[in-house]
């Protein structure tokens, strides 16, 4: 089973903030659980709809998964990974370690 990459809070921070380099960010929480705030940048691909949207990503850039705490972000990297991902990340502590950090403010 391939290793899991993770990246921290304040890294995707960065990330975000920075203009010079460009990552696809996805929350795949489910649609009730992004009611209560996701991250700025972040595009909305639920856990089970990853097999059909394979498809449509691109591995030009990093790609950045989270959910609540980490556990469903860890199963969407694997399967993408197992589909010849190879730049593929996992918020460390997901959405609850961004809601912790204080780092931006939350886009609800």
């Amino acid at each position: 089973m391939p290793v899991v990459n993770e990246i921290e809070v304040t890294e995707l921070h960065e990330l975000i903030n920075n203009t010079q380099k460009r990552i696809e960010l996805y929350d795949v929480r489910s649609t009730h659980e992004i009611s209560n705030g996701t991250i700025p940048e972040a595009q909305h691909m639920p856990l089970h709809t990853i097999p059909s949207k394979v498809i449509d990503l691109t591995d030009k850039y990093p790609i950045v998964l989270y959910c609540y705490m980490g556990a469903r972000s860890v199963q969407a990297c694997r399967y993408l990974q197992n589909a010849g991902f190879e730049n593929v990340f996992t918020l460390r502590g997901g959405f609850q370690a961004w809601q912790s950090s204080g780092l931006l403010d939350l886009d609800v």
